[in-house]
């Protein structure tokens, strides 16, 4: 059989005969022939048709420094604790000024150098406070080094030391998906009959008459060009991407959850009563018939969110009384908000500090006016850790409301049946006046105790689409889904922006 390949497709070939029973990433390959991984790519594609190559996909995680990362040559805590080596201690004062560190950093210095056992603060004895060093715990600084040395590394992200680097935004951690191609078993090149196929003529072929013995594809004019549409992406779509990107940036994590799901992870688990209006068919979606999420109920959770809700188990509540059915929790809705994914994810039991987000669509049955849609996007956020309180919550909505372009922001107390202290944040618009936007608070014991969490956790759900209404000075929700952007961005934008007003 004539086999009829390129020349980057022999090379290639060649290439993957000198190195038998050792996979090759196509970044490998295309370093080594000296050619774009594009070409690499589509040359596997076309040896894998002949079944001359196998190839095999391999999903990694890998660290990278974030920007904050790269403007470090050091860790903080480092610096403090290289001023200790020579003396074994210092007072606070002078550690500060010799480190050279902002204040901000050296604050952010002595607190993980206590929290990682590098050094420890000893009070009195006349002299104030002194920085004193202890063992010397290299794991974090080595792995910070590795990474800012190679530009990004192969990491375990559910390690010590990658949580830690990852909850101070020093480093981000993504899945990074790479191809690796060997010769099929069994096959050899050199026997095989190759003819060498071209797909540019040069003067020189055609003048030498070399074109004649040349192998050229093949090509067809039967079939029309498919029909490109130009696409854009949705003003709203930006917005909603912008404030992943001011999440992220801030170390929060993404995460997902599904729009149908059960009323235990989208009420119960929250500690709302099996009585409450909000879990009336007026209020939320059903859903009937059969449907399966792939998932079992945690039979502990279980056990422990119905006793929480009878008796208060030992959450130090009282309950609600009365009889907790299964059967309600069982049942299956859209979700009205969600804070089903959080509980979700605290049920996984998240190890030390967290950040995490998300942000999707909700199913109420709202009425339509000027604030309010049946299918609305919520942005959702959880932070875990020790010390936590409702001031570091004000901070936070303050912090993420100003990013956003909203400057004016207030707070109130609030209600809801799994937050205690809770406050509703309302902002500014310039036409409507107030208007609540982000509800939050700190997850009752009734919560977090049956989830096996036993650390504060702080709690929101921003009204997300209020903020595109400020952002884009809308005065009415329903201009976000309007087919008609001129409406909203003017003529003259739209068509720069979108080609075809």
């Amino acid at each position: 059989m004539v086999i009829q390949l390129s020349d980057v497709e022999v090379r290639v070939l060649e290439y993957l005969s000198k190195h038998p029973g050792r996979p090759q990433s196509l970044e490998e390959v295309a370093a080594a022939l000296g050619v774009e991984r594009s070409t690499v790519a589509s040359a596997v594609e076309t040896l894998a048709g002949y079944g001359l190559v196998e190839r095999r996909s391999v999903t990694r995680q890998v660290a990278e420094l974030t920007a904050r990362g790269r403007s470090m040559e050091r860790l903080p805590e480092d610096v403090v604790f290289g001023l200790l080596l020579a003396t074994g201690e210092l007072p606070l004062d002078e550690a500060r000024v010799r480190s050279g560190l902002g204040e901000e950093d050296f604050r952010a210095a002595v607190a993980w150098g206590v929290k990682r056992g590098l050094f420890r603060l000893v009070r009195g004895g006349g002299g104030g406070t002194r920085v004193v060093r202890d063992s010397e715990d290299r794991s974090v600084s080595e792995l910070f080094e590795a990474i800012r040395g190679s530009g990004r590394l192969e990491v375990d992200p559910k390690s010590r030391e990658v949580g830690v680097l990852r909850e101070r935004g020093i480093i981000t951690v993504r899945s990074v998906s790479e191809v690796y191609v060997e010769l099929r078993e069994g096959v050899d090149p050199s026997r095989l009959e190759i003819q060498r196929r071209v797909s540019v003529l040069t003067h020189r072929d055609l003048v030498s008459g070399a074109y004649r013995e040349l192998v050229l594809p093949e090509y067809t004019f039967k079939y029309a060009p498919g029909y490109v549409v130009r696409g854009k992406k949705h003003f709203y779509v930006e917005f909603l991407e912008m404030v992943k990107e001011v999440l992220v940036s801030l170390g929060f994590d993404e995460m997902y959850g599904s729009y149908v799901e059960r009323e235990f992870w989208n009420f119960d688990a929250l500690f709302v009563p099996q009585d409450h209006v909000a879990r009336d068919s007026h209020d939320s979606y059903r859903v009937s018939g059969s449907v399966e999420l792939g998932d079992t109920l945690p039979e502990g959770v279980v056990e422990a969110v119905g006793s929480t809700h009878r008796d208060g188990w030992v959450t130090g509540s009282a309950g609600w009384g009365g009889v907790w059915d299964m059967g309600v929790a069982a049942r299956m809705i859209l979700r009205s908000h969600t804070t089903s994914v959080s509980v979700r994810r605290l049920a996984e039991h998240p190890r030390g500090g967290f950040k995490y987000f998300t942000i999707d669509h909700n199913f109420r049955r709202d009425a339509v006016d000027a604030t309010h849609l049946p299918d609305f996007h919520q942005c959702e956020g959880i932070v875990g850790g020790e010390g936590l309180t409702l001031k570091h919550l004000f901070g936070f909505l303050e912090s993420f409301s100003r990013r956003l372009g909203v400057e004016k922001i207030r707070f109130k107390p609030g209600y809801f049946p799994f937050t205690e202290p809770s406050v509703e944040a309302y902002v500014y618009h310039e036409k409507l006046g107030w208007i609540e936007a982000a509800p939050g608070g700190i997850f009752r014991p009734e919560v977090t105790k049956p989830l096996g969490v036993e650390h504060p956790v702080l709690a929101w759900g921003i009204g997300i689409t209020r903020f595109a209404m400020i952002y884009y000075g809308l005065d009415d929700i329903r201009q976000i889904v309007t087919r008609d952007v001129s409406e909203i961005l003017g003529k003259e934008e739209a068509a720069m922006k979108f080609g075809h007003y």
